[in-house]
């Protein structure tokens, strides 16, 4: 911590920062060059202080305790002495610098035993620690001694167990993707074009779309490092434009959603049809009215604001392409608030501003094995790693504020359960026995269907979403802030050697979308636009309705979500056509698939499953 607060004094970093704040009307790109300037020295600072700060090994704390590391800092301490007693002669006198050479050495000896005494006991010293912990947590408790003393214990004892399952159950490769299995050039229909390359990415795309991949026998791994770079930034890439053939990801309606007239016509409600786009296209507009009791959430930060997110977060959660990580974050929170003052000032000045930041721009695609040691290349989950600082604003507006909104305004479909709270997933797998009891126990023919959207999160069409958000209360400058941010970015993916030098990024004629996994405005994204799919289906749909044998309680609903995952059903107590609820259920999910295509998402066919159950 010296080495930042002297090079933070000796750089004036608080200086150049009051000087950024009074000449915050300087015209915009000269303010841009300025705050990236101060910006990316600050992150220099706090790297180099990190590199020169002494870190203590950590191999021998596996049974902790005051006693053990009080005695190896004592041998630390007396190793230094000896290092610095070494060159005295330099500029002392030879005997005395021999004698305080001495000196310093017998005590590192001595350190050095104690040290090595009490590692070979360390069990014993830990279980005493442990008793004396346990007799002032009875005492601030006012329970019995003996009783907080198990307890610690047995704790103890079931994080040693649950550490050891958890290395042999949930091993992984610590390393990263060092190969990935492409279809073998068997798999391909005969005769080949003369220059037809297996390894092509259009071709491995267009031979795994058809069914997932399922029907494919023979598998090829690729292994070559600059290969293995390459080919999962062009899959990345074309995983990441899927959403482009849907209506609103057109080049046309992108920049028309970002218009401030659109954008106030749309969320007033006196937006009027299109007719160039489809059915379902034009209700999500409608839907999109936001309700006059939804006020605006204030685009402002507070330092406190800052520090509780920074409190909360786990240090050892991935963040920072720029090497400017939560720990740092978490030294700065017990110094003086000066250093995350300029840290926060930074990050509200660059909001207010809608200035991407260049340490911002740099995401790196983290690719998780979905069945672990088989890389196929279609079955990865890319999280995107970005900077600490922009987590917090994409936490405190969407996972707080726009969903805490949202919630006491009731805007949230109560057919969602993901990504709320007091919501759990076993509710909407209960849901669905009681549903199959209650059809089976009054013989009412029903059909169902479970289905799930395809890659979700990744196909939200950013401008589009970043809209719908505002009828939640979240500010025009957040959202079109969120965009701006998602088109600057340059993806690179990491892989078992190292990042990529290549990357992909946002193309005016081949746009990336998506949110991406990783970020937390991702979830409330998607919560919003499954909300508006929900509320639109309810209106439409045929449904299901329950109730009791004495008619007071009834039941009316058209489906269960939990995320992207939907369970939708049709009973013959909702339908007055004659037609059977197979055929309204085929009706009410081609509407679903339909409102997902409007959206930018798709029905991930080879996961749907549907039910019949006719009581005639």
């Amino acid at each position: 911590m010296e080495t930042l607060e002297y090079e933070w004094k000796q750089h004036k970093i608080d200086e150049k920062y009051e000087r950024l704040v009074e000449n915050s009307d300087l015209d915009i790109n000269m303010f841009e060059k300025e705050i990236n300037k101060l910006d990316q020295q600050i992150t220099e600072l706090m790297i180099h202080a990190e590199k020169t700060s002494t870190k203590l090994a950590s191999h021998h704390l596996d049974e902790w305790s005051p006693k053990l590391i009080e005695a190896y800092q004592n041998k630390r301490h007396w190793k230094t002495q000896v290092t610095a007693t070494s060159k005295m002669p330099y500029y002392m006198g030879l005997v005395e610098s021999i004698e305080k050479f001495r000196h310093a050495l017998e005590n590192y000896h001595e350190a050095e035993k104690k040290y090595q005494d009490l590692s070979k006991k360390s069990d014993e010293v830990r279980t005493s620690f442990l008793k004396e912990r346990a007799k002032d947590v009875a005492a601030e408790k006012g329970t019995e001694a003996e009783k907080e003393i198990k307890s610690l214990i047995e704790t103890e004892k079931q994080r040693k167990i649950n550490g050891r399952i958890k290395k042999v159950v949930k091993s992984r490769n610590i390393g990263g993707l060092n190969s990935i299995l492409i279809p073998a050039l068997t798999e391909y229909q005969h005769p080949y074009p003369k220059d037809f390359d297996h390894k092509n990415i259009k071709h491995i795309w267009n031979r795994i779309e058809f069914d997932n991949g399922e029907d494919i026998k023979n598998w090829e791994r690729v292994t070559n490092q600059k290969l293995v770079q390459s080919m999962l930034l062009q899959w990345q890439r074309s995983h990441f434009t899927q959403a482009n053939d849907t209506p609103f990801a057109s080049e046309y309606w992108r920049q028309r959603l970002q218009e401030e007239d659109v954008q106030k016509a749309i969320l007033s409600g006196s937006f009027p049809t299109m007719s160039d786009l489809p059915l379902e296209a034009n209700e999500v507009i409608q839907e999109m009215r936001k309700d006059e009791r939804v006020k605006t959430i204030p685009d402002h930060t507070t330092i406190n604001d800052f520090k509780a997110f920074v409190n909360k977060i786990k240090e050892t959660k991935s963040s920072s392409p720029s090497g400017r990580h939560y720990g740092h974050y978490k030294v700065l929170l017990r110094q003086d608030d000066k250093y995350l003052r300029v840290i926060h000032g930074i990050l509200q000045m660059a909001l207010n501003k809608s200035i991407i930041l260049t340490r911002w721009k740099k995401t790196i695609t983290t690719l998780l094995e979905k069945k672990n040691g088989t890389p196929f290349i279609h079955k990865f989950r890319a999280i995107h790693i970005v900077e600490g600082d922009l987590q917090f604003l994409a936490k405190f507006f969407y996972a707080y504020k726009m969903i805490h909104n949202a919630e006491s305004h009731g805007l949230i479909s109560d057919e969602q359960y993901g990504g709320r709270k007091q919501r759990m997933a076993q509710s909407v797998v209960l849901n669905k026995i009681c549903y199959y009891n209650i059809s089976h126990q009054t013989l009412t023919s029903c059909a169902f269907m479970d289905d799930d959207a395809c890659a979700c999160y990744d196909r939200i069409v950013t401008s589009l979403s970043s809209l719908e958000c505002q009828r939640w209360g979240l500010s025009s400058r957040v959202a079109n802030f969120t965009t701006k941010f998602i088109e600057n970015q340059q993806y690179h993916v990491r892989s078992a050697y190292g990042v990529s030098d290549e990357s992909y990024q946002f193309k005016t004629d081949s746009p990336t979308q998506g949110s991406g996994q990783g970020l937390s405005w991702s979830g409330p994204r998607w919560t919003n636009t499954g909300s508006c799919i929900s509320d639109i289906m309810n209106k439409k749909n045929t449904g299901m309705m329950f109730q009791d044998p004495t008619d007071t309680i009834q039941i009316k609903k058209c489906s269960d979500f939990f995320v992207d995952d939907t369970a939708t059903g049709v009973t013959e107590n909702c339908i007055n056509d004659g037609r059977s609820p197979l055929d309204h259920l085929q009706q009410d999910e081609q509407k679903h698939a339909n409102l997902l295509y409007a959206t930018g998402h798709m029905l991930a066919l080879y996961k749907c499953l549907f039910y019949f159950f006719s009581s005639k």
